[in-house]
């Protein structure tokens, strides 16, 4: 039985007042087994909560992003820094467990389990100030310093743009698993094992916006930036936001938006059994076999959940005091210099503060694989010409199903499914030969896939009209004129998204090391490896007849226009495809090195390990590099 306790003081100040600043962690174990040993169990929890605060200074210093004061030649900003505190909280409940069953010796069964709730609270609240040049009214005043990067600048006519931004997550994990063992004979062993996870996780990154009037018509301000060697520049400011007469809820920018919010939801659900036999083999050579067969299915959904927030119907002329109910205080921004008014926004989604629109771009997909992977393996144990030589060679054969149901968009939103079937051989061999006594040449090839990431298999697709070839002046999603097509400079139709037909990554191996020990724990290795690569996932653009998406948009004008102009069914894509080859090569060292032989008696066991690694990779279409 374990238990302790942990408690986290931090010396930051509190930034946001409805955060706290110090933390804990809780744990607890028991371990234990009946009294004839054939049973032993054990159970831990962890409870914790680990708090973060920060402050943020977001200052962009890009091309594009700075200019040149002609006064005194000084480098200064002219885009939006975004500046804030943040705080976060991390909150997490673990319990995980084990049951194990050991009748005899020939039979054995394990249970484990684990179930995580966590979440990770968090709030952004600060000004994005709007000093950029095309920022509507702002007027740039001057700078100061002696050469390069100003030490501070100046803007007046500045509408400030306030953010409370909530951040985070909530999440539930639980996994369990399976695994008995059978020894049939002193040479058969027989495996079963089943496991299963799950993952439901929200997130929320939710946008409320505040300022001193709608649309830039609110009082503006005079903001001037002192500027550090070390970036943590500070704001000067001549109003006070975190007085609620000066600030209000409001759309400052005119955006026809007072927040935005998108809350993903994801779910993922994975389930794998395996069977598996292994039989030793009294011979020369082959010392035993090993082989089964392992099927997953893995199903996972995705819904962006994305909303507009457009003012509720208390709203005057597009502004709203902050509820007094709902002000918590005001931030502490410590040496930015610039502190605004605190307040809770989670009410104003329910109790019609705010109304939501769902954004047209919000994406829905669901993916699942059904992977069926049959292998064998043999064993070496033997020797050529008096020397020792082990390993293994064998195959894995895998089968592979997937698909993909998400949104077509275009015109509308309607479903699609799309979807792939596959196989692959992969063989591999190891062969490791014990030259002398404690000296090893390895040698090993292989051939190994890597499945796709599953949100490139997801089957949201987007169709645009390119209005430049195929005009839409009704916007009824048909075009009225057919001018310059061609391919693929200016194609009608443009379609972009996810691959269901994506095939995996691919890769065969070939390694050689030389290893030598010297003792229990002095040994030195050096390894030569090489990896061709292929099927890499990139997005890329190409061409391709999408008649099927155009048809299943279901417009009758869009499908008389396609069939009197068929050449404008074959689109431009923005697709993730499998086009990239490449290499990797390299060579490796390692020393691992005791110090008992150079250093007195006292420090027995004192010792160090020292590694090199150099590679060298290329990837057609990417970057390539040391």
């Amino acid at each position: 039985l374990n238990l302790s306790g942990k408690h986290v003081f931090t010396d930051h100040d509190q930034p946001n007042p409805d955060f706290d600043e110090d933390g804990y962690r809780l744990f607890g174990s028991l371990i234990d087994q009946n009294a004839d040993g054939t049973i032993g169990w054990s159970l831990a929890a962890t409870v914790q909560s680990n708090p973060t605060q920060f402050t943020s200074r977001e200052l962009k210093t890009n091309s594009g992003q700075t200019s040149i004061d002609p006064l005194t030649g000084l480098v200064y900003p002219s885009d939006n820094p975004r500046t804030g505190v943040v705080s976060r909280e991390f909150e997490r409940t673990s319990v995980a467990g084990a049951l194990q069953f050991e009748p005899n010796d020939r039979w054995q069964t394990t249970i484990d389990a684990f179930y995580t709730d966590t979440e990770d609270a968090g709030i952004f609240r600060g000004v994005e100030t709007p000093i950029a040049s095309w920022a509507q009214g702002v007027q740039f005043q001057g700078t100061s310093g002696t050469s390069g990067f100003a030490d501070a600048a100046t803007y007046n006519n500045v509408t400030t743009f306030l953010r409370t931004d909530t951040e985070g997550n909530t999440a539930e994990i639980f996994a369990i698993g399976v695994n008995t063992s059978y020894q049939v004979s002193d040479r058969l062993k027989l495996t079963g094992d089943y496991a299963r996870s799950t993952l439901d996780r929200n997130d929320i990154d939710y946008e409320s916006y505040a300022g001193t009037g709608f649309g830039g018509t609110g009082p503006t301000d005079t903001l001037g930036f002192g500027f550090d060697d070390d970036g943590e520049y500070a704001i000067a400011s001549g109003l006070d936001y975190t007085d609620p007469s000066v600030v209000v809820l409001t759309d400052p920018g005119g955006w026809g938006q007072v927040g935005f919010i998108k809350e993903p939801i994801i779910e993922d659900e994975l389930n794998q059994l395996r069977l598996e036999a292994e039989y030793d083999l009294d011979h020369s050579v082959i010392s035993g076999f090993k082989g089964g067969v392992i099927y997953t299915d893995r199903e996972k959904t995705f819904d962006s959940n994305e909303n507009f927030i457009r003012a509720g119907a208390s709203f005057v002329n597009g502004e709203l005091p902050i509820p007094t109910n709902r002000i918590l205080g005001s931030t502490n921004s410590g040496n930015i210099g610039l502190d605004i008014i605190a307040y809770d926004p989670s009410s104003f989604l329910t109790d019609g503060t705010y109304t939501l629109e769902k954004a047209t771009f919000d994406t829905e997909w669901v993916v699942e694989e059904e992977i069926t992977t049959f292998y064998a393996m043999a064993e070496i144990d033997s020797s050529f010409n008096g020397v020792p030589v082990f390993g293994n060679f064998g195959f894995q054969y895998q089968d592979v199903d997937q698909s993909s149901t998400a949104n077509l968009q275009g015109g509308g939103e309607r479903q699609q499914t799309l979807g792939a079937s596959e196989s692959y051989f992969l063989p591999s061999a190891n062969l490791s030969f014990e030259v002398t006594p404690d000296t090893f040449l390895r040698f090993a090839v292989a051939q190994t896939v890597t499945r796709p990431r599953l949100d490139n298999l997801a089957a949201n697709q987007t169709v645009q009209i390119n209005n430049q070839v195929c005009a839409d002046t009704d916007g009824d999603f048909v075009p009225d004129t057919l001018n310059g097509f061609t391919l693929p400079i200016n194609p009608c139709f443009n379609i972009s998204g996810g691959n269901p037909q994506l095939e995996p990554y691919q890769s065969t191996s070939f390694d050689v090391s030389y290893e030598k020990y010297f003792g229990p724990t002095t040994a030195l290795s050096v390894a030569v490896f090489h990896k061709e690569l292929s099927d890499w996932v990139e997005t890329a653009t190409d061409t391709l007849d999408i008649t099927e998406q155009l048809t299943s948009i279901g417009i009758p004008a869009l499908d008389a226009f396609v069939a009197a102009n068929p050449q404008v069914a074959t689109a431009v894509t923005s697709f993730p495809e499998n086009i990239s080859d490449g290499t990797i090569t390299g060579i490796e060292a390692t020393l691992r090195m005791s110090l008992d032989d150079y250093l007195p008696e006292q420090f027995e066991g004192f010792g160090f390990n020292a590694s090199y690694t150099y590679a060298d990779s290329s990837l057609s279409g990417a970057i390539s590099g040391d």
